[in-house]
């Protein structure tokens, strides 16, 4: 066998030198294989990148898509409403007049509701009370007689006035007569009906009916005293009452002026009428100033309220679409020349005895001397007045020994005349005696009032013309 021959030193160097270039080889390849490692990395986050930015534009790219549809539908709607303003244009002039008239009208209803102090004076409450009256010679004990009195107080003076009216109570009576006969002409039977009247008042209502009041139709005020006498009633009365209205009527005074209150839409505002009156006020209606003529729509709605109020102690409210009735206490005394033709419950014929009354005369000198009957003294007038307020307010019983008398009168009555005497009849009776008794200061229903009553009732029933 033949050995080896042993590698000379170029061998050994070429060895070492590929020994060299494959390290230096492995070397690389492990360079390149972390350098494509970190390209895939990079690859891959960029890929990534590239992913959002395409969403992201896809995004913006459909937001901008939708923009764009909303600006033609808004381009569209400028359009149409460009073409609705050249359409209208022609209306322009039209519109503003109406913004103008629209104005007016709420500065109309600013100016009523809020109107300014020169023409309405203001007068703040920071608190009120309903008081039963208004006679400020009446205490009351809805208020202390001055700052820091107990309501004890007001009660105890309030009593102690009502006992002195109801000891002074026939020489007030007495003197009111005087004063209202010669406001009367000289007629005694009217001026009593006419005081009797003053102190009635509406104390309970049933169903329809206000039991308690009662109006009275005074007629026989001849042509020449037409209108003088009604001026001349509200003159005096004016002295004794505190509360009381003067209604002239008149054709043309029914047509133009409104009675009943009424809704003014235009104005939000509920325009009062003349019989908006509160309670325990005297109407004094002058029928005899009434001439012939046509009354229209407003005028017989005026009337219809009148009689409303006279026949059953309400008044309805217009508010255009409905009516709403509310009720009243008033007192209503009808004037006239023949007998009226509202629906009063009593008709009470005055027969003139004063001289000169057949040519009027008697009517408007009777004014004179019952003011001066009144202005005799300072003290009476003040007495009258309290008189007037305290016995319209008091409550009267009928104690069981005059029920039972009154009962047996009715039935006596009835007997004697069963088509003029109704249970209506004997209701006015009891009216009238409850007044009665109480103008002579009593608080129970005497035998003396009951008389008197009577008496007073028959005496009218004398006057009216036989059926």
């Amino acid at each position: 066998a033949v050995a080896a021959a042993a590698p000379s030193s170029k061998e050994k160097a070429l060895c070492a030198e590929l020994g060299e270039v494959r390290a230096e080889l492995t070397r690389v390849r492990a360079e390149l294989e972390e350098s494509r490692n970190e390209a895939e990395v990079e690859v891959h986050v960029l890929r990534k990148r590239v992913e959002e930015q395409d969403e992201v534009v896809e995004e913006r790219t459909d937001q901008v898509r939708r923009m764009a549809d909303a600006l033609e539908e808004q381009m569209a709607d400028i359009e149409m409403l460009r073409e609705e303003l050249e359409g209208s244009r022609g209306d322009a002039a039209a519109a503003a007049a109406t913004a103008g008239i629209l104005n007016n009208e709420f500065r109309e209803e600013r100016l009523t509701h809020a109107p300014p102090a020169s023409a309405v004076p203001r007068l703040h409450s920071v608190t009120s009370r309903v008081m039963a009256h208004t006679n400020p010679l009446i205490p009351t004990t809805d208020l202390p007689l001055y700052e820091g009195a107990a309501l004890s107080e007001g009660e105890a003076a309030l009593q102690s006035a009502v006992d002195e009216v109801c000891g002074q109570a026939p020489t007030l009576r007495a003197a009111l007569l005087r004063c209202f006969t010669a406001l009367f002409a000289g007629d005694a039977v009217a001026a009593e009906f006419f005081l009797l009247h003053l102190l009635s008042r509406v104390h309970t209502r049933h169903s329809e009916l206000a039991l308690g009041g009662f109006s009275v139709n005074f007629s026989g005020v001849p042509s020449k005293a037409a209108g003088a006498f009604g001026g001349a009633m509200a003159e005096v009365t004016a002295q004794v009452l505190s509360k009381r209205a003067h209604v002239p009527l008149t054709i043309e005074s029914c047509n133009k002026s409104r009675f009943a209150p009424k809704k003014d839409y235009h104005k939000n505002i509920l325009v009062s009428g003349k019989l908006q009156l509160s309670a325990g006020t005297l109407a004094l209606v002058d029928e005899s100033t009434l001439e012939p003529g046509n009354l229209d729509a407003n005028g017989v709605r005026n009337l219809q309220a009148l009689q409303q109020v006279i026949s059953f102690q309400k008044l309805s409210y217009d508010f255009e679409y409905y009516q709403v009735d509310f009720p009243t206490d008033i007192m209503v005394t009808v004037l006239s020349q023949g007998k009226s033709m509202m629906p009063c419950q009593l008709h009470v014929p005055i027969v003139a005895t004063g001289a000169g009354a057949d040519a009027g005369a008697g009517w408007t000198n009777g004014t004179e001397v019952a003011l001066r009957e009144l202005a005799a003294s300072p003290d009476l007038l003040a007495a009258v007045r309290r008189y007037l307020g305290v016995a319209r307010q008091l409550d009267m019983e009928i104690p069981d020994a005059i029920r039972t008398r009154v009962e047996q009168d009715f039935v006596d009555m009835r007997r004697a005349d069963p088509r003029a005497v109704t249970a209506d009849t004997f209701h006015q009776l009891l009216t009238l005696a409850r007044t009665m008794a109480l103008s002579l200061g009593a608080r129970n229903l005497t035998e003396e009032a009951w008389q008197a009553t009577k008496a007073l009732e028959a005496a009218r029933r004398s006057r009216l013309p036989k059926a």
